[in-house]
């Protein structure tokens, strides 16, 4: 892609909910293979818009016959620049909603890259993509934390989008698949990261699933298995992390230091993603002391009272992620209970895009918006 090509590119994605900012001297990422675009694919990136359109109706708005721009986006697609639901000429498709691509669906591919290209490919966007992603005190965060079903009590009030189980069963057996934990991946490859599983265990969802099947970035799996996999997050001491919508497209299983949402919630930016609708409440009276509870939580949020040997709740760092009820030896010593104040979920995370593009002043491109989503 020429470099003027690659300016357009980037002035359209600078519109986008979650803008992209580059220097003078980045402004054209030349991508190695897999991931080169070639002009005529630029020229419909430039066009696509950060929510889901009829490729009839795209064709139509950038003035291309159909025949001609089907190979180009099913090109684009493959290079996890553009996300589809349907068949390839007649379905859906919409842009990556971040530049360079969807990272997840990529993750296979950066063995291929030679170490340099990897690094710039990777690290483009990182400091708007840390606004853009963990959110500012005025943004809603884009991520939120899923309690471990097995915390909740089974009396509890609960929205269907907090149990996983629900989420689960809703996508059925073709709309679910694995992948593996950019996070952890990328920690590794430069000699950090951790012990916590990271092959396959990023869980994706309804349209966003199917396409990385499609470009043989997921592996699918049943119910059963996602399920399966779901245990084995948990007794790997992992919290889990779901869009701020009821139909998540993604849900991510995260250690405290390799995840760039919790990293930044240890440091202090309570923005970077939105707590569950529950907190851990403990009855001393059941407790032993085991502290089991207390290794259990990554944010630090429980410690011992020195008096009684018993442990405190800070409410400010628990996030309601359940890990120390499925920690507790117990039953009963520490619980989950329900916020008297809770969040409402958005129903797709197109309306997620679509209120953040609201909230920070990037409605240019939403002016033939009328609620399309892709689940």
């Amino acid at each position: 892609m020429h470099l003027w090509l690659a300016r357009k590119v980037i002035e359209h994605y600078r519109k986008f909910p979650l803008p992209i900012e580059t220097s003078e001297d980045d402004e054209c990422i030349h991508f190695e293979e897999p991931f080169i675009v070639t002009d005529e694919e630029g020229e419909v990136l430039c066009q696509l818009m950060p929510y889901p359109e009829h490729i009839d109706d795209i064709a139509e708005r950038i003035g291309q016959d159909k025949d001609e721009l089907v190979p180009l986006l099913h090109s684009l697609l493959h290079k996890a620049f553009v996300v589809h639901s349907g068949a390839l000429d007649d379905g859906y498709y919409r842009a990556q909603t971040l530049w360079p691509g969807a990272i997840e669906m990529q993750e296979k591919s950066f063995p291929k890259l030679s170490p340099s290209a990897l690094e710039e490919h990777t690290t483009s966007n990182a400091g708007p993509f840390v606004d853009a992603v963990f959110g500012t005190p005025e943004v809603q965060p884009w991520f939120r934390v899923l309690p471990h079903e097995e915390a909740i009590p089974h009396d509890a009030a609960v929205f269907p989008s907090e149990l996983f189980s629900h989420l689960v069963e809703h996508a059925g057996d073709t709309g679910l698949a694995v992948c593996d934990c950019y996070c952890r991946a990328r920690a590794k490859r430069y000699g950090g990261g951790c012990d916590s599983p990271k092959d396959e265990i990023c869980m994706a969802f309804g349209s966003y699933a199917a396409t990385g099947i499609e470009i043989g970035a997921f592996r699918a799996v049943t119910r059963e298995e996602m399920m399966k996999i779901a245990r084995r997050t948990r007794d790997a001491g992992l919290i889990r992390q779901a869009f701020t919508c009821e139909h998540t497209t993604l849900i991510c299983n995260c250690c405290d230091c390799c995840c760039g949402l919790l990293t930044l919630l240890k440091l202090g930016m309570p923005q970077s993603t939105l707590k569950s609708n529950f907190q851990a409440y403990f009855n001393w009276e059941l407790c032993n002391g085991c502290k089991s509870c207390i290794k259990a939580c990554r944010l630090g949020a429980i410690s011992l009272e020195r008096k009684n040997a018993k442990p405190v709740l800070n409410l400010e760092k628990c996030i309601g992620c359940g890990l120390c009820v499925v920690a507790c030896p117990n039953r009963g010593a520490v619980t989950l209970k329900r916020k008297e104040e809770v969040v409402r979920y958005f129903h797709s995370f197109d309306e997620v895009l679509r209120f953040r593009a609201e909230q920070t002043g990037r409605m240019e491109l939403y002016e033939h918006y009328r609620g399309q989503e892709m689940l």
